[in-house]
């Protein structure tokens, strides 16, 4: 009988600490959660005053100067992508795969 008591002894301690050890668990990421949205507010916060500045330093009659005196621009060609299957508009992930695609069609 006593083995017995001793056995649910140790069982209801171990079963307590492993409770207590989720509870904390839990109250640890609510705290980082409540850190975390902290740092998102204070971000928010320094966005929201950046894009205030930059709309107080640039008028629309200052932004058509500048353009004014820049060159005539042009698109610029990027001939590092990827090439597209054709009809789907996915882009291949190898040449391979690019005649892969255009030959199953």
């Amino acid at each position: 009988m006593p083995a017995k008591l001793v056995a649910m002894a140790l069982a209801v301690a171990a079963t307590s600490a492993s409770l207590l050890s989720a509870r904390q668990q839990r109250v640890d990421i609510a705290y980082e959660m409540a850190r975390l949205q902290q740092r998102m507010v204070e971000h928010d916060e320094t966005l929201w005053r950046l894009r205030m500045e930059i709309a107080h330093r640039t008028h629309p009659d200052q932004v058509q100067r500048m353009v004014a005196t820049l060159d005539p621009m042009s698109p610029v060609l990027i001939d590092w992508c990827p090439p597209m299957l054709p009809g789907d508009g996915r882009l291949a992930l190898t040449p391979q795969a690019a005649v892969a695609g255009s030959e199953t069609q």
